[in-house]
């Protein structure tokens, strides 16, 4: 070949229409992943003062003696929280290990790691919400049973059961949005 076979292959090659979607650019996805950990790291400690409080509360009420269901609902909550806060955690510090790390300029498997890394939390989440539902409509069932409950009861007990709800569709929507920029990354 020839040079000038070589300029009609170059200009051939420019010719070729680009894709639909463009290459992601990794200064973008570094930037995203860097204010993201932010985010992480807000959240984590919001979610660590909420379950103080609640463990604070479930002693509190213990110790003054408070009724079995009520002492089991609170102890679930909190044995709940703590389980995925902890869960939760471990994927936050590996995606802020990863986020610290200086490969996250030169990497697109990084970024498609830290991508699943978030779509393992949004999963969890929906998991666990719906385990919070479950438990919340068999705790709301027993306390109506044993108690006369009254329209205002009902009104906030379908509130909460539609705010789950809401939190769930929520959370595998983002797992979604999560799911399909990994695809694209690995394309």
């Amino acid at each position: 070949m020839d040079n000038q076979d070589f300029s009609k292959l170059t200009e051939l090659w420019q010719e070729a229409k680009p894709s639909k979607q463009p290459a992601p650019q990794l200064a973008q996805l570094q930037k995203k992943q860097q204010r993201q950990r932010w985010f992480m790291l807000m959240n984590a400690g919001f979610e660590l003062v909420v379950l103080l409080f609640v463990s604070y509360f479930w002693i509190s009420e213990s110790a003054a003696g408070a009724a079995l269901p009520e002492l089991l609902w609170l102890g679930f909550v909190t044995l709940w929280g703590w389980v995925l806060f902890v869960v939760i955690s471990f994927s936050r510090w590996r995606s802020l290990q990863a986020i610290k790390s200086g490969a996250l300029s030169h990497s697109i498997t990084l970024h498609t790691k830290l991508l699943q890394q978030s779509m393992f939390r949004w999963r969890l989440s929906v998991a666990a919400t719906a385990l919070f539902t479950v438990v919340f409509v068999v705790f709301t069932l027993y306390q109506c049973g044993s108690e006369s409950c009254s329209v205002t009861h009902w009104v906030r007990y379908t509130v909460a059961f539609a705010v789950l709800l809401l939190a769930m569709l929520y959370f595998e929507w983002r797992a979604r949005g999560d799911r399909r920029a990994c695809q694209e990354l690995m394309e």
